[in-house]
């Protein structure tokens, strides 16, 4: 979910790769913090792709800046990643909430009463599907196990009352 987060950070404003990355970790760095590693060749594939435009200038000093850049495909690029059903693996579904939750005012409104339907209807999955597990009487689970299973389910449920209240508040502004 890295590409969002990149293209919703260039929403208001040209950045170099290195200010892309401090506004990241800045902002979202309790959910995610990226590399230069990864960074660099997704920027790289994005101004490949023409879903974002770079544009190279010489410094003083004669250091090459890379400047990258909304066009006007980087926005449908945005929809398109932001309307992408959420995957049905928890952990990477819950990172993709925490993402998608990170830029949801850049989505227009279907799209958000979308992703959080999406996203109550996964979490409630999540917590079905770990509570059975607990609760099988043919899996055996030693008292750690048992105790991980109960914070993932914790962490689910906090998530999905966090999404419900986006949800309300959403829909409580759309009455007004």
């Amino acid at each position: 979910m890295l590409e969002l987060l990149v293209l919703y950070t260039l929403n208001t404003f040209e950045k170099t790769g290195y200010s892309i990355k401090k506004e990241i970790t800045k902002k979202f760095g309790t959910f995610i913090q990226p590399s230069s590693g990864a960074l660099h060749p997704l920027l790289k594939k994005l101004v490949q792709k023409k879903i974002i435009d770079e544009k190279k200038i010489l410094t003083e000093g004669g250091k090459k800046l890379s400047y990258f850049y909304f066009n006007k495909d980087s926005l449908k690029h945005f929809s398109k990643l932001f309307i992408k059903p959420l995957s049905n693996n928890p952990s990477v579904c819950v990172n993709e909430i925490y993402s998608k939750l990170a830029c949801f005012k850049m989505a227009n409104n279907e799209m958000q009463e979308n992703f959080l339907e999406n996203a109550i209807e996964n979490l409630k999955m999540f917590i079905v599907d770990a509570n059975n597990t607990l609760h099988d009487e043919y899996l055996k689970f030693d008292f750690y196990q048992k105790t991980l299973i109960k914070y993932q389910i914790g962490i689910f449920e906090d998530l999905l009352k966090h999404i419900e209240r986006f949800k309300n508040f959403d829909e409580e502004c759309n009455n007004k």
